[in-house]
């Protein structure tokens, strides 16, 4: 029986990070990646109704070692699903994944600190057993063979087709047609636009309650202007400067721990950061600006050292 140090489920967008973060931060370790389908992608391949997109930002939906350059920070899913292949090809990801393979159970053996995964072979039926030390899940959280269908009574009096966007047909002729959308979540909501613009003849959204949606561009104006003028990706130093102009003390907690959440702490992480935005050319006044946020508590206390700093470097 085979076993691997990680078996990873699923060969979406999360399956992929995965592996690659297996690859980046546990060389040696072993692994493999099970996808049930016969493709790479998840969601973004399986999903191919009209107006696909994600429905946040792909700075935070993205991988952090793979930035997001697409023009469009709200992505369309062609789009998505290439940033999956191609950060999959790029990192040699696409050798580990072993297709047409569904987990249809695991037990774990405390004893031998192992999990033993049965495995099905979708296009064979055939059956076989791995064990791994450690399980991760990548599946998504609904059913890519069957998406959720109530019955509405009295549907078998329907003329018309019937259509679940998750399975949807490739020959659908909706053009000129009059068209219900049943629901007001992020499908419909990328849906009903692409619908109404690609030519349907009419269409309607039908909702429980009302929705409330605000308008907003396909492209992040801000990200772009940033792109000009910082790095892909951010080195610790750089990290700890972004996090210090926002008023977040997150680096700081990781670098110095407790030690962080008192006067001594706070002066050695403004020391660190001063010292980072000086070998970097920057102008002091960024720091000064970032050190004297109104909205940081005891910022007059804390920070008035920072002053001193600045001087003492010009």
């Amino acid at each position: 029986m085979e076993h691997v140090d990680v078996l990873i489920v699923g060969a979406g967008l999360s399956g992929v990070g995965a592996a690659c973060h297996l690859e980046a931060k546990r060389p040696g370790t072993t692994y493999a990646l099970l996808e049930a389908r016969d493709a790479i992608g998840g969601t973004w391949d399986l999903f191919r109704y009209p107006g696909i997109r994600s429905d946040s930002d792909m700075f935070t939906l993205g991988y952090s070692f793979e930035p997001w350059v697409g023009e469009k920070a709200i992505a369309d899913g062609p789009s998505i699903l290439e940033y999956i292949r191609t950060t999959a090809r790029t990192h040699g990801i696409e050798d580990r994944i072993r297709f047409h393979r569904r987990v249809v159970g695991a037990s774990w053996s405390t004893p031998d600190a192992r999990w033993t995964v049965d495995v099905e072979d979708t296009s064979t039926g055939d059956r076989e057993q791995l064990t791994c030390g450690f399980l991760w899940g990548n599946t998504g959280y609904y059913r890519y063979d069957r998406g959720h269908r109530p019955e509405f009574p009295g549907e078998s009096d329907f003329g018309g087709t019937i259509v679940h966007p998750q399975h949807w047909p490739e020959d659908l002729g909706w053009q000129g047609k009059r068209i219900v959308v049943i629901g007001s979540g992020a499908t419909a909501v990328t849906l009903v636009p692409a619908l109404a613009d690609g030519g349907a003849g009419h269409v309607t959204m039908l909702q429980r309650s009302p929705t409330y949606i605000v308008a907003r561009p396909g492209e992040d104006r801000v990200a772009d202007a940033l792109r000009r003028h910082l790095p892909a990706v951010l080195d610790a130093a750089d990290a700890d400067i972004v996090f210090y102009l926002a008023g977040v003390d997150v680096a700081a907690g990781d670098r110095y721990g407790k030690l962080a959440l008192t006067d001594e702490g706070i002066r050695l992480r403004d020391r660190y950061v001063i010292d980072a935005v000086r070998g970097r050319g920057l102008p002091l006044a960024i720091v000064l600006a970032g050190g004297y946020s109104p909205s940081r508590a005891r910022t007059a206390e804390l920070h008035a050292h920072v002053f001193r700093e600045a001087v003492a470097y010009a």
